[in-house]
């Protein structure tokens, strides 16, 4: 347990949070990274918009709510390491990026500690640093109850990230390789995905290898003549070819179906799981 002056804490929504400091969930994703290591209090945001989510999307089942406290300190976690997604987290349940905080030494506080939630990795104050360091040595992870397992199997339903979550954090990366591997494989499996095919060109031109990407830029535009990211990085395909009134003429098309395609692309890419800032996909 650190000192009270060293008391790092971290924002989580619910119900992630509890699954978090129940031990259940051992990887947080966030669009940042940090280079803080050891333990960290996980404070739950004060927000219930994602169990009211999910509670609607379990209908008509009734799971209990009572496993959760809003705006609290609500447990301890160790913070162990934090990786770039890789090929190596993609079986994690848990795992989106773009980057995977691995989590370990999960315990519950007996009694959380209300509070007012802040954004980042921040420090406590004192009062709540006091409270936690009285509670440290009975937080415990504890058995997960009939309620708890109802909650994580509507979790696992919800939220389980799919290859195209693992896509955007390897776009956002500019791990090109995995971004290749992954909408190459999804690719062959459904060949006329505009999407996928957009993916592995990007792959292609991060590679360095912009002839090899205009054919999937192409192929997607043939099934979506308006998809203004395609017509973008063909247009720097072409740039970097040299074809300057090709790549000026996809270039015009795409700002004119949407201005501001640049920082489109940019923030499409911007994952969200459980941050609280932006640096709140859990």
């Amino acid at each position: 347990m650190p000192a009270k002056r060293s008391l790092k804490c971290l924002t989580v929504r619910q119900p992630w949070a509890w699954a978090i400091c129940v031990g259940a969930k051992d990887i947080e994703n966030r669009s940042w990274t940090t280079r803080h290591r050891g333990p960290i209090a996980i404070v739950a945001s004060a927000k219930k918009g994602r169990v009211n989510a999910m509670l609607r999307e379990a209908s008509p089942r009734t799971p209990n709510t009572a496993l959760f406290t809003f705006g609290a300190v609500i447990g301890l976690v160790d913070l162990v390491t934090v990786e770039e997604m890789n090929q190596g987290l993609e079986s994690n349940r848990w795992a989106s990026g773009p980057w995977c905080w691995r989590l370990a030494n999960a315990r519950l506080l007996p009694s959380p500690i209300p509070c007012r939630p802040k954004l980042n990795v921040y420090s406590a104050d004192d009062a709540m640093a006091e409270g936690v360091v009285a509670q440290a040595s009975r937080a415990s992870a504890g058995p997960i109850d009939r309620d708890g397992t109802e909650w994580l199997e509507i979790m696992e339903e919800y939220d389980t990230p799919s290859f195209l979550a693992h896509l955007e954090s390897y776009e956002l990366l500019e791990r090109w390789a995995d971004l290749h591997r992954v909408s190459a494989a999804a690719l062959a499996e459904e060949p006329e995905q505009p999407l996928l095919l957009y993916c592995c060109g990007r792959a292609r031109l991060g590679l360095g290898e912009p002839a090899l990407s205009i054919p999937f830029f192409s192929m997607a535009l043939e099934i979506d003549p308006d998809d203004a990211g395609s017509l973008f990085m063909r247009g720097r395909a072409y740039e970097a070819l040299g074809k300057a009134d090709w790549a000026k003429e996809d270039y015009d098309r795409a700002y004119e179906l949407t201005p501001e395609i640049e920082s489109f692309l940019r923030d499409n890419m911007a994952v969200d799981n459980n941050d609280e800032a932006s640096g709140p996909r859990g």
